[in-house]
């Protein structure tokens, strides 16, 4: 479990990193590894409660669900989102917001120890973990400094 923790907080750590030292740009999906067409879209709390059978009916075959936010936030809906996910053929995958205000092992521990019903219902078709990085508040007027954010590699 430490080690998870670890790896998934070193994930962090870089992501935040580049995040800070390069300005962020849409990515497009390489066609070549995600065949064009496939629909998929994020959910959090702030959508309600989400309904597969109409997003199944859209032609979307994957959902990102918000797992956490933080060192301590959980999303009020994943639990619920992880319980409609199961037995569906809608692939499945956790998020976790990245916040600039605490470290990234904090915000692993908090990643694993909630998203793990994701990862063990054998029923979920299961998505690789994602780090949703992007600026809130002040962050883009006053970025945090790259050493700040990369002091957590170092401590790993």
């Amino acid at each position: 479990m430490k080690r998870v923790v670890a790896i998934v907080a070193a994930v962090v750590v870089v992501v935040a990193a580049v995040f800070v030292g390069v300005k962020a740009e849409v990515i497009r999906p390489n066609t070549i590894l995600v065949p064009d067409g496939v629909k998929g879209v994020d959910v959090s709390e702030h959508q309600g409660t989400l309904d597969l059978g109409s997003l199944s009916s859209a032609g979307v075959e994957f959902v990102y669900a918000k797992a956490t936010e933080g060192a301590s936030h959980v999303d009020s809906q994943f639990e619920a989102t992880c319980g409609k996910a199961s037995g569906s053929r809608i692939g499945l995958g956790a998020y976790h917001f990245f916040s600039f205000d605490s470290t990234g092992e904090a915000q692993a521990e908090n990643f694993v120890a909630s998203a793990a019903a994701s990862w063990s219902d054998s029923s979920i078709r299961s998505l690789r973990p994602a780090v949703d990085v992007e600026w809130y508040g002040d962050k883009e007027e006053n970025p945090p400094q790259a050493e700040d954010v990369s002091i957590d590699s170092i401590a790993l």
